[in-house]
């Protein structure tokens, strides 16, 4: 009777080296991912880093209203074309969500910046090349915006007209 206890015994052992080994498996699993988890710093993470070329208002001022010297003698240095260029923040108060003023569009019922509107913006259409709805055309004659930097502007409106 002695084998038929070796053959039982060695059977039983076995099983139980095979359930132990099913129930080790994701025992160690868990584990790993819980020592995973908790490997980190205490530190909370670090906010993501601002992209350099952020389009915002004062990028879109440097690069094109500086740069096209749009508060040059004859544009808006004074009100006379009823917007006066200032400092970034009280430019884009002055552009986003503001009627036209001045003698040609004060009565057009238009807006100088459409949030993330570029078609129904006034800035937009007088810098284009389009059709212009009222006024004259932005830059005046012989001045010219680069493709590059209307499409800056556009962009601007488009993503949120952004401060």
């Amino acid at each position: 009777m002695s084998w038929i206890q070796d053959v039982i015994g060695t059977k039983y052992y076995a099983l139980k080296v095979a359930m132990i080994t099913n129930l080790i498996r994701p025992a160690c699993a868990l584990l790993t991912a819980i020592l995973a988890l908790g490997c980190g710093s205490d530190d909370p993470a670090p906010p993501a880093p601002t992209p350099p070329d952020t389009l915002n208002m004062a990028k879109v001022a440097r690069e094109v209203i500086n740069e096209t010297n749009c508060g040059g003698p004859l544009c808006h240095t004074g009100t006379a074309a009823g917007l006066r260029l200032g400092p970034v923040d009280q430019l884009h108060a002055e552009l986003v969500g503001k009627m036209a003023t001045g003698a040609e569009c004060g009565t057009s019922g238009l807006i100088r910046v459409v949030q993330s509107d570029s078609a129904n913006s006034l800035l937009y259409r007088k810098i284009s090349g389009g059709p212009v709805p009222c006024g004259d055309p932005m830059p005046p004659p012989p001045q010219m915006i680069s493709a590059d930097k209307i499409e800056m502007v556009r962009l601007w409106i488009d993503e949120g007209a952004v401060k």
